[in-house]
């Protein structure tokens, strides 16, 4: 079995296809054809890196001083988001067919169950986490605090702010 971290470090995707043809055709196709296709496409699909340029400007953090390995900073950012987002919404995007969740293709490709699906899912978003922690430079650097807060957000936002995925919330504490 693969550890997270290396099913986490696919190469980005080269594809010059539009991303929201890229994620439709999976989903039309049933399916992920493997975790490293997800990852990959999650990454091409995700609007969290242009996001997060939008609010350094915002915050007027100059773009030219960010850290040497900024850009591996910002995908396991990136990753921590969307995979929390994936154990968040998991059962409901389950009971509604949906294909573009780790935990649905954990279930789909391996034959997980449901709370094993959702368990590695957890497991995968602890990595991200501890490899977006690995890049952060020592040295203090503005954008840190904007992905940090975002990270943590993310995670206060479903557990705490919102009904959209209630249904969800009881099952990921059984697991």
């Amino acid at each position: 079995m693969r550890s997270p971290q290396a099913c986490c470090e696919v190469a980005p995707d080269t594809v010059s296809k539009p991303r929201n043809i890229e994620e439709s055709t999976h989903r039309d196709r049933g399916g992920f054809p493997s975790v490293e296709a997800y990852i990959r496409g999650r990454l091409r699909f995700s609007a969290v890196e242009l996001c997060l340029e939008l609010g350094y400007l915002f915050r007027g953090i100059p773009l030219d001083g960010r850290p040497v390995r900024y850009a591996e900073m910002a995908r396991w950012c990136n990753l921590h988001i969307s995979y929390a987002n994936d154990a968040f919404s998991f059962m409901k995007e389950r009971s509604r067919g949906e294909v573009s969740n780790l935990a649905i293709v954990f279930e789909q490709l391996e034959g997980l169950s449901p709370e094993a699906a959702l368990e590695k899912t957890c497991r995968y978003t602890d990595q991200a986490l501890a490899m977006y922690l690995s890049y952060r430079p020592a040295q203090e650097w503005a954008g840190c605090a904007l992905m940090e807060s975002w990270m943590r957000g993310n995670v206060d936002w479903h557990a705490r702010r919102t009904g959209r995925y209630v249904e969800g919330l009881s099952f990921a504490a059984s697991a």
